[in-house]
């Protein structure tokens, strides 16, 4: 298990198990308190499997200029709206993989090329300079507006596509 799907898969069933565990010590107490639960042993185990879409929204909305006779493409704002969840894990994380996500596309679309020669279609572009990335300087800023609408889980989590750890 990975990525986004981590809080979902993962983080539904660790509080399945949680839940599970609790109801074990107030069985056996009455109540639950953390003293209580320390005192004993438990041991629960829970599998768990959504079978509908999790998938949250996002769009991304860049506003450009060309110069008409040069062709020079300059990237104004970029903004992005997306759906995240009942609440971000971490919204700081959340927010920087968007604004990778977006760098990202920026330089794939405007500056970065891999390039063969034209007699063989042998790879020139040997290093990542020459197949080119942009500067700072060449992005935008980036404005990420975060939806924090609940999914039905438990955890109410959502994935926003992070990679893999």
């Amino acid at each position: 298990m990975g990525g986004s799907r981590s809080a979902m898969m993962g983080g539904t069933a660790l509080i399945l198990t949680a839940r599970k565990i609790r109801e074990m010590v107030v069985k056996e107490h009455g109540k639950y308190n953390p003293d209580l639960l320390l005192s004993g042993n438990y041991e629960a185990m829970e599998f768990y499997h959504h079978d509908t879409p999790l998938n949250s929204f996002g769009a991304n909305l860049i506003r450009a200029r060309v110069d008409n006779l040069g062709g020079h493409v300059e990237i104004e704002d970029c903004i992005s709206y997306y759906d995240v969840g009942g609440k971000a894990l971490s919204r700081e994380n959340v927010i920087g993989q968007v604004q990778g996500g977006c760098a990202q596309g920026i330089g794939q679309t405007l500056y970065e090329e891999v390039a063969f020669d034209e007699e063989g279609g042998q790879l020139i572009t040997a290093s990542i300079s020459d197949a080119g990335v942009p500067y700072a300087s060449l992005l935008p800023r980036f404005k990420v507006l975060l939806a924090e609408n609940p999914s039905e889980l438990p955890s109410h989590a959502k994935g926003v596509g992070e990679s893999r750890p």
